[in-house]
């Protein structure tokens, strides 16, 4: 069994100082959460990295209270303008429960820089949370014939999705309440897609 998770998102976190020794700059392309079997692999990916000596990956069952707990360490690029990719396997967990991930850069100089977004893993269900700052931006969950969207914001003409040869696509986006939006696919041809909100990346599928 493989049920695979994607957050996309550009993040570039400045810590500013005279000494360039002490500025960490990372840009995180890719945020990933896939269950095999009875373990969870993460995956990142970085555009660039700068005076990064290494990532802490954490976990947390209430993220909330801030209680995150380091289930692992790798060594960074320290400089890098290339794509440089990460893995991670958990397998100390419990899939009866939900659980948060988030990623943090150590710089050189051992300042820790804390990327506020999260992964989620909820049991049994193919969705995902992008949060930030503990906020809610945005859910979704994916069905056979249409895809879920929960939001505070209004996206209802923020949504396209874009198909695998750069066609884009503006989906039949049904209201169900103030929050919760309904994306028609039955009608997609089959192939993969990009679900975008803004021009930002929600998630990639295949129909």
């Amino acid at each position: 069994m493989r049920l695979t998770i994607l957050i996309m998102f550009m993040l570039s976190p400045f810590l500013y100082s005279t000494d360039f020794k002490s500025i960490n700059e990372v840009e995180l392309e890719l945020f990933e959460l896939s269950r095999v079997d009875s373990t969870l692999v993460i995956k990142w990916e970085t555009a660039t990295e700068f005076n990064n000596k290494y990532f802490l990956l954490e976990r947390s069952l209430d993220h909330q209270k801030l209680e995150f707990e380091i289930i692992d360490t790798l060594d960074g690029a320290k400089a890098s303008i290339t794509n440089k990719k990460y893995t991670s396997i958990d397998s100390t967990l419990d899939f009866k429960y939900t659980y948060y991930y988030r990623l943090s850069t150590v710089a050189l100089d051992g300042t820790v820089q804390v990327f506020n977004n999260l992964i989620v893993y909820t049991p049994s269900v193919q969705s995902s949370v992008i949060e930030s700052d503990n906020k809610l931006i945005m859910s979704y969950e994916l069905q056979e014939d249409r895809i879920v969207l929960t939001s505070p914001l209004p996206i209802h003409n923020q949504i396209t999705l874009i198909s695998l040869d750069g066609r884009t696509i503006h989906p039949n986006i049904k209201i169900l309440n103030d929050e919760n939006y309904s994306i028609d696919i039955s009608d997609l041809p089959n192939g993969k897609y990009i679900l975008s909100h803004n021009e930002n990346l929600i998630c990639k599928f295949v129909k």
